[in-house]
This record gives structure tokens, sequence and C-alpha cells, in this order.
């Protein structure tokens, strides 16, 4: 009798065990700016290890899980990698291994959740070297780069505003492709406009900085919306990054965008970022909270309302990380019930956009000690005809080429309508 429970225990356990194992379900790869990152997709939550290899241009990582389809070769050739092996190792491993064409940092990922009931693990490979030797040949002619960075994204949402429906992400976004969409379609060629994200995708906050390092951005700013406890809070403030905080409500604000969704693990770690930050940390600071104050001007003279005396300082991952003055823009409160409802409407958040990007030229006049020529932004009106067809939701998400069109008249920071 006691072998018979023994055994039963025994098959028990190994249908359990069979249970917990995790399964590939499918990969893919984003082209980013300035990295290329694959996605790797599991049934249920997992680990890996890191393997190290003679060939250091062979970045390989076994993830615990049954591959249960055919071996993926893929040659992709794009940024910093060559080409791509995802299968099974052996029996409950899954093997990945990237060829690299110039060794060079590759970081690991694991979601903290599940998203669409998958567990996810992101690799990104750096594009540092291949960026760099792109820009060595066009050194000359190259253009005041401002990286600008729509916070939040994917599965971390940032604040919801749920009497209206959205979420910090999607506004921090829209905005920030109104800024771009604004010197995409001014006359100039002395400032370039790049974004860490396009699409309503995941950045870990160390890897936005790191995008403005590796493009040797000019300067570097983080948009977002902010949030309180309380509904009387509203207007739009600005930080520069300090290890000490100028207020309590700094440190705070801090708290909340320092909170990261994933789980990070280098595969190189080097002392020679932090003896930069010692380096570069003064000067940086400085030229960052006059970029700020910039920034709130330009709010100010678009009549944009703000919160308390604007400017303040606290330490924020996203800005500690960066080489060049840069500053996190809160755009306004969407726990505000009459500011949330302005941040719904597309003429406002254009006035938003305007107002970032008229900071942008001021401060490359005064870092480049010379007059920006073209200063009037594109204006713009509603489209009735694509709105009407639309419903309001939708109308939020737009961004301005799909929604607002030109109007004929050029020039004025402030728009006529507030819709």
């Amino acid at each position: 009798m006691k072998k018979y429970f023994l055994f039963s225990f025994l098959i028990i356990g190994l249908i359990i065990c069979q249970a917990s194992v995790s399964v590939f379900k499918a990969w893919d790869y984003w082209d980013g700016p300035g990295f290329l990152r694959f996605t790797l997709m599991f049934s249920d939550e997992t680990n890996y290890e890191i393997i190290r290899m003679e060939d250091k241009r062979l970045f390989v990582v076994d993830i615990h899980g049954d591959f249960k389809r055919e071996t993926d070769v893929v040659s992709i050739d794009k940024g910093n990698v060559e080409s791509v092996r995802i299968g099974s190792y052996k029996p409950g491993i899954t093997r990945l291994v990237i060829k690299l064409k110039y060794i060079n940092e590759v970081k690991v990922y694991q979601a903290n959740k599940k998203k669409n009931d998958q567990a996810l693990i992101f690799v990104d490979v750096d594009d540092y070297y291949v960026a760099k030797i792109d820009k060595n040949k066009q050194k000359k002619q190259k253009p005041f780069t401002v990286v600008l960075d729509p916070g939040h994204g994917g599965m971390d949402p940032g604040a919801i505003n749920t009497e209206f429906g959205f979420n910090e992400k999607d506004i921090a976004l829209d905005v920030s492709k109104k800024v771009k969409w604004i010197f995409d379609n001014m006359k100039q060629n002395n400032i370039k406009l790049i974004l860490t994200r396009d699409t309503d995708v995941f950045l870990p906050l160390r890897s936005r900085a790191k995008i403005a390092q590796n493009l040797e951005a000019d300067i570097f700013m983080s948009v977002h919306a902010d949030s309180s406890y309380r509904e009387s809070a509203v207007g739009a403030s600005f930080y520069y990054h300090s290890e000490t905080s100028s207020s309590v409500e700094a440190n705070w604000v801090a708290y909340k965008e320092n909170k990261d969704y994933f789980i990070e693990e280098s595969s190189e770690v080097s002392d020679v970022s932090v003896i930069l930050k010692d380096l570069k940390g003064a000067s940086s600071q400085k030229n960052s909270s006059i970029l700020a104050g910039i920034v709130k001007d330009g709010f100010v003279e678009n009549e944009i309302d703000i919160h308390g005396r604007g400017v303040f300082c606290a330490s924020f991952t996203v800005l500690e990380s960066s080489y060049c003055p840069s500053a996190l823009i809160e755009i306004g409160f969407v726990s505000n019930p009459e500011e949330s409802k302005r941040l719904t409407g597309n003429i406002y958040r254009y006035d938003l956009a305007k107002s970032i990007a008229s900071a942008i030229i001021k401060y490359y006049e005064f870092s480049k000690e010379k007059t920006f020529e073209n200063k009037n932004f594109p204006s713009v009106e509603v489209d009735e005809k694509l709105v009407n067809s639309c419903d309001a939701k939708l109308n939020f998400y737009c961004v301005n080429k799909d929604y607002l069109k030109p109007v004929h008249k050029q020039g004025g920071n402030k728009s006529e309508n507030n819709n």
C-alpha cells in the first residue's frame, strides 16, 4: 500500500511539473531609434540565463521553456544585427542566438506581468557603433539634435483618467508627435527632432536616455502628464535632474515617473558610465535648469496654466542617464476635471506642442548664439469632415497630419480655438 501511495505521489508530482513548464509561443523584432528589440513570448512566466561565448559577436540567452516547432534562422541585417537563430537547445530550454556585426551592449528585460496572457522577454541590441559610423560621415552637417521622449507606453499606461477614458501614455505620444510634425513642416534644416517611440511600445527608462547618448543629442526632453490626489491641482510643471529635490511634491513626482515595469539585465556593465556621470553632472545640471526655465516661458507665452512656480528639481532615472541638457515636462493634470477636458481637445494639444517647439527654438538660439530664421509654426484647424466621420475617442488619438489640416495664414503662437 505504501509503495502504491508513493508511486501515485510521484506521478502527480510529475504531472504538476510538466503542467508548469512554460512553452514558447512566438517572437518578433522591432527596429527602434538606436537599437533593435526582440520580443519573445511564452505561455507562462519563466527565467533566463545569458551564456558567455568565446566569440563576443555571438549573444546567447537560454530561456526556460519548451520550444515545440522547427528552429527559426533569419538573416535580418538591420542595425547591429546580422542574423538570429531561435530553437530548442535541449528539452525545456529555448535558446536565442544573435550574431552581431560589432561587439556591443545587449540588454535583456523581463516583464513583471503578462500581456494578452503571455509572458514577455525583451532583448535590446544597441546600435551605437553603427549609428556612430553613419554620423561620422555627416559630421560637418550635423544639425541641432533634439530627442523627445513620450513617457510610458505599452503595458505601462502612466496616469489614467477614467472620466474621459484616456491614459497618460497616449497624451504624451500625441503631443510629442505634434511637436515633430511642426518641425517636419517648417522650412528649416537647423533642428532635427527624433522621438524615442512613435507607437504604443514600452521602453525602459535608462534605454530612453541611451538613445539620446547614441545620437549625441544636444538636448533631451521627456513628456508626461501629472496626477494628484487633489483634484484642484492644475497646470504644467517642468523638472530637471538633481540628487536633492526642491520639494516634497517634486520628490513624489520623481517617485511616480521612476517606476519601471521591467527587470533589466545588461550583458556588459561598465564603471565608465558612472565616471562620466560625475564629470558631466555639474555643467549638465546648470544647462538643464536653464532648459526647464525656457520651456516654462514657452508655456507662459502660449497662456498655458502653470503649476505653482513651475520649475522644480528632483532625481529622475530617465534624466540622470542623459549626458546632455535634459528636462521632464508634465503638461497638465489628468486628475483635474477641467484640465483633463482640455487635454482631450486636439487644438489644445497642438498649443501644448507649439509651446514645446517654441522652447526648443529658444534653447537653440541660447546655446548656438544665433537667430533661428523661420519661427512661423504651421497654423491649423480641425478638419470637420474627418472628425465627423469618427467618434470622439478617435479624435483624441489623432496626429496633426491625420485630423488637423494646415490653413493658409502662417505664424502665431496661440491657436484661435481650444476645441
